[in-house]
């Protein structure tokens, strides 16, 4: 995992940023041990705000875990905004048709479909 090498080269720390309605990465994200340090309203280009998350690597800095947001999510998120329901993530994977350069079409499976 990249996170145990940042380790290996002696970091002091890991920091990123996701959408604040992107619960499923928040998750993963918290699972792992980041906390939410900052809020940064229109962050990106799309207007979206986003948390930015820290894991410190060095032993004596003090974490909280952090928790999902107390407030709901803008209404009318769409597709692209980090509002995605896990069970809608899996149905558009099962879905998810690829065509590779000689036009043949592969599901996610990896049986052809031409």
């Amino acid at each position: 995992m990249a996170i145990d090498k940042m380790i290996v080269e002696e970091a002091d720390e890991v920091v990123l940023e996701t959408e604040v309605d992107n619960i499923p990465s928040l998750r993963i994200y918290e699972n792992l041990g980041f906390i939410r340090t900052k809020r940064l309203h229109r962050y990106y280009l799309n207007g979206n705000t986003a948390f930015r998350l820290i894991l410190y690597l060095k032993p004596g800095v003090p974490s909280i875990p952090t928790f999902p947001p107390d407030y709901l999510p803008p209404e009318g998120a769409e597709h692209g905004n980090g509002l995605m329901d896990e069970d809608l993530i899996a149905r558009q994977t099962a879905h998810l048709q690829l065509e590779d350069a000689q036009h043949e079409r592969f599901d996610v499976t990896g049986r052809s479909s031409a």
